[in-house]
């Protein structure tokens, strides 16, 4: 059979089409201007041989056809398209001089049920697809060695296709002393979807003694790791109970780790950027969060460390954490495995980030009309480093601020900024 000459569907189309001639109807992107959104057409089938064209990067907003036989379209932010007596036309996908050819338009359309979709070479695909994964399942850990994943027989701790939350919280065996419900015999593995892990941890005991060892536990597919480290023990004030230390070599596919909340210093050791499936998380994707710290600072400031394990070292200057038998504020510390670190992509220009705020003063004066919200007003900055290429600098030695003082020097964050950048980071140079 000769193919039909190929018509678009215009602005100038009339609202009625079908003559005694084979005629081709192409459905292009014209239909979806804006223009022709008020616009409908109807099409008949008058000499029986007449086809309809889906050209390639067609959208469709909805179809549906009734007991007439006669189909209605609506193209995407365009006009709506009826066709009369549907079934007895030819149907194309793209370019049908290539033989694309559709047996039956309605057993193509029942895929997308009545939603948009679009031509896409040869296909049709469906506009909006599933939707992101839902709020999967809750699942708790126990205290002994958990097994979590898609094929558990224990539906308790099966995960799901969609976005699951594990939450470990510290438990307590029988009479004994509270422990980790996340310990170094568990292994996570969150199946589909973005999953979350939810972890209060103290320090893991290896056994009697008092001797420690890191959480050791393994997974995959937990993207996100929230880690709420606490104090094992408040009548001993040992720098080694205050750092609680989880080992990350086993965890794949992670994209963010966060220190939540923690009344105790937090150590992430021997992480990689290694994926379950045998790829690897580029670091852009990675994200090392600090989000609050315990709220009473004695000497030594809240520290967030990102290095390469082996090279911090663990002396005094980095860890002086508990002083005079009273808390400091909480620390995190992230240390890869080497050769973890390298860029696999140009960076560009990096940066740090720190985020400060005095939450009383935030809320004593956000709402005023002539000051806004004076977030640092009573902050006195003591520390502020980063390092680079193994040195480390802190801003707060050069961040003019009398230490005996009230700290209102600086407001706001833009007053910072400014003196950081004018005053502070040319003292660096």
């Amino acid at each position: 059979m000769a193919l039909p000459t190929r018509t678009a569907i215009s602005v100038d189309s009339p609202s009625t089409l079908g003559t005694s001639q084979d005629r081709g109807y192409q459905f292009t992107d014209i239909l979806a201007d804006t223009g022709m959104d008020e616009r409908t057409f109807t099409i008949f089938d008058v000499a029986g041989d007449n086809a309809i064209q889906f050209t390639d990067g067609m959208k469709f907003e909805s179809w549906e056809y009734d007991n007439e036989n006669n189909l209605r379209v609506t193209v995407e932010n365009g006009a709506t398209v009826q066709i009369a007596n549907f079934a007895d036309f030819s149907w194309y996908l793209a370019d049908y001089e290539d033989g694309a050819q559709i047996d039956d338009i309605t057993v193509l359309l029942d895929e997308f049920e009545g939603e948009g979709f679009q031509v896409d070479g040869t296909e049709l695909v469906d506009l909006d697809p599933d939707p992101d994964p839902e709020d999967g399942k809750e699942i708790y850990l126990t205290g002994g060695s958990d097994r979590v994943n898609p094929e558990q027989e224990d539906e308790e701790f099966r995960t799901t296709d969609d976005n699951d939350t594990i939450y470990a919280p510290l438990g307590r065996a029988d009479f004994g002393p509270m422990a980790n419900t996340l310990d170094s015999g568990d292994r996570l593995d969150g199946g589909g979807g973005r999953n979350e892990l939810w972890a209060d941890v103290i320090v893991e005991q290896a056994g009697v003694g008092g001797t420690t060892r890191p959480i050791a536990f393994s997974s995959d597919k937990v993207q996100e790791m929230y880690f709420t480290a606490d104090i094992s023990d408040l009548d001993d004030f040992s720098a080694a109970d205050q750092v609680v230390t989880v080992r990350g070599r086993n965890l794949y596919d992670w994209d963010h780790i966060e220190s939540h909340y923690s009344d105790a210093d937090l150590t992430v050791r021997g992480l990689t950027t290694n994926k379950s499936d045998g790829g690897t998380t580029s670091l852009p994707d990675m994200t090392v969060a600090m989000n609050h710290t315990s709220g009473r600072t004695v000497d030594t400031g809240s520290q967030l460390v990102v290095g390469e394990f082996g090279k911090l070292g663990d002396s005094d200057e980095y860890y002086n954490d508990y002083i005079n038998g009273q808390f400091d504020a909480s620390s995190m510390k992230v240390l890869f495995e080497q050769n973890y670190l390298v860029p696999d992509i140009d960076l560009g220009v990096g940066g740090v980030t720190f985020k400060i705020m005095n939450q009383d003063a935030h809320d004593d004066t956000v709402g005023d009309p002539d000051t806004g919200a004076l977030n640092l007003d009573g902050v006195y900055v003591f520390r502020m480093e980063f390092e680079v290429d193994g040195n480390r600098y802190n801003l707060a030695d050069y961040i003019e601020e009398d230490p005996n003082g009230v700290g209102d020097e600086f407001q706001t964050e833009r007053e910072l900024v400014d003196h950081i950048r004018d005053v502070a980071l040319p003292a660096l140079k």
